[in-house]
């Protein structure tokens, strides 16, 4: 597919040499050496493309279009007029190929889990160590009670313990972006199930 005058476009003379990464939105916000982006052909004949923002742990932001122009647009957009460096297609490629092991290798037994979100525990004692959520609702999460690793799948005998969302905003530990910050009792309690 045509990389031809997109930001993904590769501009070796040789393909001995290095790929040169750009800046993405030189005149706008942010660090560009937190943020990379890139894109790579896939098996389905599309594009895949990631956004990977080094503060944060994977799952990135990503999609696939049906070529490369699109992929610019929906990176462009995404970005939010938010400096990025470009790195080559192999970026790109390694995320989709760690994604589709995941696939493959993960099926949850239970259609009401959700997508495997990630709850981060920090605790002064203890240090931080994650924890995946089972279930969701408005006013308790239900959460496995076994740290979290990429090798970790949990059986219908995982013990599970709950938090509750009131209590925790009230005593102003609740951060953004899913952290939780667990009390010295919570973490008490989880360690029952150890």
């Amino acid at each position: 597919m045509d990389k031809y005058r997109t930001i993904f476009e590769d501009n070796r003379l040789l393909l001995t040499e290095p790929f040169e990464e750009r800046l993405i939105n030189p005149d706008g916000v942010g660090i560009e050496h937190h943020t990379f982006v890139s894109a790579c052909e896939i098996p389905e004949e599309k594009v895949f493309w990631v956004i990977a923002d080094a503060h944060k742990k994977r799952p990135h932001l990503f999609g696939v279009e049906n070529n490369f122009k699109a992929a610019e647009e929906k990176v462009l957009s995404e970005l939010k007029n938010k400096r990025a460096i470009c790195r080559n297609s192999n970026f790109a490629f390694e995320e989709y190929v760690e994604q589709k092991v995941e696939q493959i290798s993960f099926k949850p037994q239970d259609p009401s889990f959700a997508e495997t979100t990630k709850l981060e525990f920090v605790h002064e004692k203890y240090g931080m160590c994650k924890y995946l959520i089972k279930k969701k609702s408005s006013s308790e999460l239900l959460v496995y009670g076994v740290r979290y690793s990429d090798k970790f799948r949990p059986s219908e005998d995982t013990p599970v313990f709950k938090l509750n969302k009131r209590e925790l905003d009230n005593k102003g530990e609740t951060k953004a972006r899913g952290q939780i910050f667990c009390t010295e009792e919570k973490k008490m309690e989880l360690d029952k199930f150890k």
